[in-house]
């Protein structure tokens, strides 16, 4: 789980003690569940990934987008309980481990709140339609079964193309609150969408963090010379 994850669910149990908070990946080769540990001060805290076929996920999100106006039963039933009528025969050529029973999407549209990151700056069209769409599927679902939900502090825009900018002011209007992490994300998007109330500025989640050892080689040289096994490869960055 990286810096913006953890800041996110520090700020979330440090004021909500009583909450379940799992996180969502939507954008993995494979279904599949994992434990992190995180640490709250001294104290280290137990996290589930729920990690999701990012194919799948993205399917999902735009047959929700496309029929948002059908029943929430018939959604649910149709594109959901029904999904693996689209992919099992890839499932079995590709022998790919795929969740047919759809366990994290419905702990998904089940959940009392979501919360969204959008990867810190990804909730945008520069990256592509791909990459935008891929982004706003979790806030698709919130609005589809009537889930409350925010978005977290990030960068948010620029948006250019017309069909973004109509997808993402009803993400944004319906939203409880949209932190902003910096002034140009906040002055593009009042220049685009006007100032809307739920609109608040905000800092980056990781200063949320405590320090802590790590015990990583690659990572202490790094912070000792500046040279690292990662700048030898610029098409990794």
């Amino acid at each position: 789980i990286d810096a913006l994850t953890t800041g996110a669910i520090i700020a979330l149990l440090k004021n909500n003690k009583d909450v379940e908070v799992e996180v969502f990946n939507g954008d993995y080769p494979a279904d599949k569940t994992e434990k992190h540990e995180i640490y709250m001060g001294n104290k280290k805290i137990l996290i589930t990934e729920n990690y999701y076929w990012g194919p799948k996920f993205l399917l999902c999100g735009m047959l929700h987008l496309l029929f948002f106006f059908l029943p929430r039963g018939i959604k649910k039933f149709l594109f959901i309980k029904q999904l693996k009528l689209v992919y099992f025969l890839f499932m079995k050529l590709k022998k790919k481990k795929l969740d047919m029973s759809e366990s994290a999407l419905i702990k998904l549209i089940e959940a009392d709140y979501i919360v969204n990151m959008s990867a810190g700056d990804s909730f945008s069209d520069i990256y592509g339609l791909y990459v935008f769409f891929q982004q706003i599927v979790d806030k698709v679902f919130a609005r589809a079964y009537g889930v409350p939900y925010s978005v977290f502090p990030q960068t948010i825009g620029p948006f250019n193309k017309k069909i973004t900018k109509y997808i993402t002011k009803g993400i944004l209007k319906n939203a409880e609150k949209v932190y902003i992490r910096e002034n140009e994300s906040m002055e593009h998007l009042i220049g685009i969408f006007g100032k809307m109330p739920n609109f608040e500025a905000a800092n980056d989640m990781a200063f949320l963090m405590e320090p802590h050892s790590v015990k990583n080689k690659e990572y202490e040289k790094f912070v000792k010379t500046g040279e690292s096994f990662y700048l030898s490869f610029p098409y990794i960055l």
